[in-house]
């Protein structure tokens, strides 16, 4: 972080946004430079700018801090003075530091046209897209495991390996449900210390409770993030579904399948399957496509760090559906599962394989020599799996789908004709259960 903002040209503010979910662990990368390098700068401003309303009041309270009367800001006409006050003192001097904290929504468009461009460093912390043109953009991702067990045992797990192999194991069995997300690996801390129960009775409820547990909040921790894991994208997802109710149509479909390597032409190409037309909101002057509309929405879930896309044009086969596909992050897609109702979940079932179904079903008609079927199966072959797997929470269990039988049934036939024969059985039993006839 530090050369980043050191990059700047001499006397022109380096500023440096740190973008990613809610509950990744901006604030703490922020307060961590701070900890490290507040000796270097004569003054250093803290302001929470989660709201317009929050970023006023921050900066009125800086404004009288720096020396403005409190009467001549009830004098000032609007509050950009007092702002544009705070503006000039800070182009006037140096060797300052502004640290901005959940520049989230309105807050984001607006605080760069506040910002001096003469005088110091600014780092800001932001859920939102920010274009390079305005600040350098570090992408803020999951812990690394180390750091995540540190975080989730307190102590250094380097340190603390040694007789104590099983808790070290537990450890990493929680981290890897948590996905490595800060914020949830500090609330499991917080509820392992604070109802006095061990790491295995939190594993063994994670995994039968859930939802329930995602829900924990840390009321003792008295002015610090007062969110749950499954609050924390509130905001973000309500602004999704304001903004494009395509893409939030397009995240839940994403929670149905296995979070790695989700192929991007599957919503293209099957947004009929999926039901998806009503949402697309394609525009007919333009002419615009169908797929059109859902790179479009696509683009919005990529805005929000919600997923992350990856093109690999040049290094796959043209039919390959992993040469463009989303990734989302595993707690994310567990805590949208959630969210969905019984009822939509199983509206979700029928749909989703319907479109796997679709994307898959010319492998019948072809040898398992065929590269092209060859490439499109083993894209979606963990997709299918993974979708299985989720079948049994189905309110209606088990879920009866012509569509379902018949993808079932081609990943059998699949799957023994390229002689892979691990897991056959298992599919080949659950297409009778499913089956409608």
């Amino acid at each position: 972080m530090k050369a980043k903002l050191d990059e700047s040209l001499p006397g022109e503010c380096g500023i440096l946004a740190l973008r990613g979910l809610g509950g990744i662990g901006k604030t703490q990368l922020m307060l961590h430079y701070y900890y490290n390098y507040n000796l270097s700068y004569k003054y250093v401003f803290w302001l929470e700018v989660d709201t317009w309303s929050a970023a006023v009041d921050s900066f009125r309270k800086l404004a009288i801090n720096l020396g403005l009367d409190k009467d001549i800001i009830e004098e000032m006409s609007s509050v950009e003075e007092f702002i544009d006050w705070v503006r000039i003192w800070l182009q006037m001097n140096e060797d300052w530091i502004l640290l901005l904290d959940n520049a989230d929504c309105e807050v984001a468009k607006k605080v760069f046209k506040l910002l001096p461009c003469l005088g110091g460093d600014i780092i800001l912390t932001t859920r939102e897209h920010i274009p390079s043109s305005l600040a350098t953009v570090i992408i803020v991702d999951r812990m690394k495991e180390k750091e995540a067990l540190d975080l989730l045992l307190g102590v250094s797990s380097k340190d603390s390996v040694e007789g104590v192999d099983a808790k070290i194991h537990l450890a990493q069995q929680i981290i890897t449900e948590l996905d490595c997300m800060p914020l949830a690996l500090h609330l499991a801390r917080a509820y392992v210390n604070n109802t006095q129960n061990s790491l295995q009775h939190y594993l063994e409820k994670l995994k039968t409770q859930r939802k329930k547990l995602l829900m924990y909040n840390d009321e003792k921790a008295s002015g610090e993030y007062n969110y749950s894991v499954a609050t924390v994208w509130t905001l973000s997802l309500e602004r999704i579904q304001s903004q494009s109710s395509a893409a939030a149509q397009i995240l839940e479909a994403c929670a149905f399948l296995q979070p790695d390597y989700i192929p991007v032409r599957f919503f293209e190409k099957q947004y009929s399957a999926l039901r998806l037309e009503a949402f697309l909101s394609t525009n007919k002057q333009d002419e615009e496509q169908p797929w059109e509309a859902v790179r479009k929405a696509i683009a919005v879930l990529v805005d929000f760090s919600f997923v992350v896309r990856t093109h690999k044009e040049g290094k796959r086969p043209k039919d390959d559906p992993r040469r463009d596909f989303l990734t989302i992050p595993r707690l994310v897609q567990k805590v949208i599962y959630d969210s969905i109702d019984d009822k939509k979940k199983l509206r979700w079932a029928h749909n989703i394989a319907t479109a796997l179904k679709r994307e898959t079903e010319s492998v019948i008609s072809h040898t398992q020599y065929d590269l092209r079927i060859r490439v499109i199966m083993e894209a979606y072959l963990s997709h299918i799996r993974h979708f299985a797997t989720l079948l049994d929470d189905l309110s209606q269990n088990p879920l009866k789908s012509k569509d379902l039988h018949k993808l079932l049934i081609q990943v059998v036939d699949y799957r023994r004709r390229s002689g892979a024969y691990s897991g056959i059985e298992e599919l080949a039993l659950l297409s009778v259960r499913v089956s409608t006839e």
